[in-house]
């Protein structure tokens, strides 16, 4: 049999977790807020300070919920304002948050029991409350017990907090519950955002497709530089005109051989090289490898101390080729992304055209589908669109659809 026995906890005990104080004599929860400055007049308040003494208020059970919802509010508007780290606040919120840490150490002398039942109850309810403000919304849940003498007392139990959001359909939800009810209201509110055309903008996404098959040219086998999937070969211009590149490329052209295929990021000097090499290509690659070449023997099993120099160099070559086929190029055909796609789009859809990386949702801009542009494999990756300023082509993962 097992003996119980009282446990007993000399006043001075006490248990600290992150601020949160446990007293047993009396039972109840307390809070040990440290004084943050003993001058504040000289203070210069910065994100970084601010952010450092919120983070050491430590209210799980939210009895002190009212107080984080006052710091939560201050993030919020720091956030707003999109401050560095240590860029001194403005002065209406220096004068709030001295006003804030002014009131803040009065939560030391909060004592709040532990037990929240009534001894002899013989009614005990549970209610719960909750409101919402253009700032914050939140719930408290209280415990109300009745004892035999008509004795009523009521223990915060627990509560949340949170400020109101900044985007999507909870701030339009939150700003409607301040003046109405209505049923079902979240799935009212997000049908009309899928149909607002600017909360499209702010929230829209690029489209995916699948990824395409990997052009012959990346995994077929060539002379060094004629067809190239990873190499470098660096050549030295005078500026980025059109002239400058195509001596480089000339240079190029004599040292490594004439390239089969030559792909660009459509730059200006490039796009001008283009018309330039489409009247002068015959004269301009006449010295070259032969485009018709005897071929070279097989020496993959004759040992290494029975060959030449040079015809070790044409057995590693030959290795070296096995080695692409069999290890590099498994690698080249996984897909560990753009595995769904998106083929919805139809010639004469309005959708959204995204104009940079660095541009903002807003700045979106409406355009028309002209003609769609599938590859070998039938799926769509290339639209042509047409807005205001012309007619132009996008991938379909730089454009949103429109509901």
């Amino acid at each position: 049999m097992c003996q119980v026995k009282d446990l007993f906890y000399s006043s001075s005990t006490e248990t600290e977790t992150l601020g949160l104080l446990w007293k047993p004599h009396p039972d109840s929860f307390a809070f040990k807020i440290s004084p943050m400055t003993s001058n504040l007049d000289n203070l210069i308040v910065t994100k970084k300070s601010v952010i450092y003494t919120i983070a050491r208020i430590f209210d799980p059970l939210g009895l002190i919920g009212r107080v984080i919802t006052k710091a939560k509010i201050l993030l919020q508007s720091l956030w707003q304002l999109k401050l560095d780290w240590n860029d001194p606040l403005p002065s209406n919120l220096v004068s709030y948050w001295i006003s804030f840490i002014d009131a803040l150490e009065s939560i030391n002398c909060l004592y709040i029991p532990c037990y929240c039942l009534q001894d002899k109850s013989i009614r005990t309810e549970l209610h719960s409350f909750s409101d919402s403000s253009e700032k914050a919304y939140g719930a408290a849940l209280y415990l109300r017990c009745i004892n035999k003498s008509g004795q009523i007392s009521v223990r915060l139990l627990c509560s949340k907090s949170k400020v109101a959001p900044l985007k999507s359909a909870e701030a339009t939800l939150a700003n409607i519950r301040n003046s109405f009810w209505i049923p079902s209201t979240r799935n009212v509110v997000r049908k009309i955002l899928r149909t607002c055309i600017i909360c499209r903008k702010v929230s829209a996404k690029c489209s995916q497709q699948l990824m395409a098959d990997l052009p012959a040219a990346r995994v077929t086998p060539y002379r060094v530089f004629s067809q190239v999937v990873k190499a470098i070969h660096l050549e030295l211009v005078s500026d980025l005109t059109t002239e400058a590149f195509l001596a480089a490329l000339k240079r190029f052209a004599a040292r490594r051989g004439r390239p089969i295929e030559i792909h660009s990021d459509n730059g200006g000097n490039f796009v001008g090289a283009n018309n330039e090499l489409r009247k002068i290509l015959k004269a301009l690659f006449k010295v070259g490898s032969s485009l018709v070449a005897v071929p070279d023997p097989d020496y993959t099993e004759i040992p290494m101390n029975r060959l030449s120099r040079w015809q070790l160099v044409q057995k590693m070559n030959k290795h070296f080729c096995s080695k692409w086929s069999s290890e590099y190029l498994n690698r080249l055909q996984q897909r560990p992304k753009w595995c769904k796609g998106h083929v919805g789009f139809k010639e004469g859809d309005l959708v959204l055209v995204k104009p940079s990386e660095e541009s903002d949702s807003l700045k979106w801009h409406l355009a028309r589908i002209l003609k769609l542009h599938p590859g070998k494999d039938n799926i769509v990756r290339v639209v042509t669109l047409k807005d205001k300023q012309g007619i132009f082509k996008r991938p379909v993962t730089k454009i949103a659809n429109l509901p």
